[in-house]
């Protein structure tokens, strides 16, 4: 397009657990999209069998929104196990924020997955979108079929632009790791990038709101940090509610197959 974007990753700072592994808590398998959990689950319970593992939605029961667990809880556990099923989740920043140890497929893994299974079944939502005026200089990003526009997108999703998050190739390589790697030292490395993220970010959305209000001064108009917060304030002051439902999202493309 074109265009260079600032980039602004969420610091899911509503989330207050840190890390405090409890040496009696399993390694927790993340949930998937794709069977290819269930596939890489077992292969890792064969190549490490003295290592608890267990699947998120076996032991906690429902999700965080559900009633299933809670943060802190997460943060009791040395690490957690994912397959990304798409580019970008809130769950990965939240885990982040709380400084847990995460094992991802590396790249060259994950994208051998997508080329074969397409086990990122959320990366390419649309089914319908506007043929571009120019070809782009950059490798489809709705491709199936096409290894190095795979990589390349791949490359750039969540799991594989922060630092610190451990990588295997394979679930021999990944029993090898769950043994060995200090999570502590990762943990802390983490926790350093997370201040260090969160100092940037807000020196980023301060230039992004000078400039968005051409340099006025920021309002006083006083609010607090309770979770009704913002829709009391928009209510009060404009008289406007924000609809609950999401809007209908249709998805009519298949640019795969060169229906825009």
């Amino acid at each position: 397009t074109g265009i260079s974007p600032i980039f602004l990753p969420s610091l899911a700072g509503y989330v207050s657990a840190r890390y405090a592994p409890q040496t009696t808590r399993p390694f927790l398998f993340a949930r998937s999209h794709h069977h290819v959990q269930n596939m890489l689950f077992d292969e890792i319970r064969r190549a490490a069998p003295g290592v608890p593992i267990v699947k998120m939605e076996k032991y906690y029961k429902g999700s965080a929104a559900g009633g299933g667990y809670e943060y802190w809880q997460l943060a009791r556990h040395p690490a957690l196990i994912f397959v990304p099923y798409t580019k970008s989740t809130m769950s990965f920043f939240e885990w982040y924020r709380m400084a847990i140890p995460m094992f991802v497929p590396s790249i060259q893994l994950l994208a051998q997955w997508e080329l074969k299974l397409h086990v990122m079944v959320e990366r390419i939502y649309w089914r319908g979108a506007t043929s571009p005026l120019r070809a782009p200089k950059r490798p489809n990003p709705n491709a199936l079929v096409d290894k190095l526009a795979i990589r390349h997108w791949i490359k750039l999703s969540d799991p594989y632009i922060f630092p610190h998050i451990q990588y295997f190739d394979s679930a021999d390589d990944l029993a090898a790791k769950l043994r060995t790697t200090d999570l502590p030292t990762v943990s802390a490395a983490m926790e350093a990038h997370n201040l260090d993220l969160e100092a940037k970010s807000r020196r980023k959305w301060h230039s992004v709101l000078t400039t968005l209000f051409e340099n006025q001064r920021p309002g006083s108009w006083p609010t607090d940090n309770s979770p009704d917060a913002f829709d009391t304030a928009l209510r009060t002051r404009f008289g406007l509610t924000l609809p609950r439902d999401e809007p209908e999202c249709k998805r009519l493309s298949a640019p795969e197959l060169g229906h825009w």
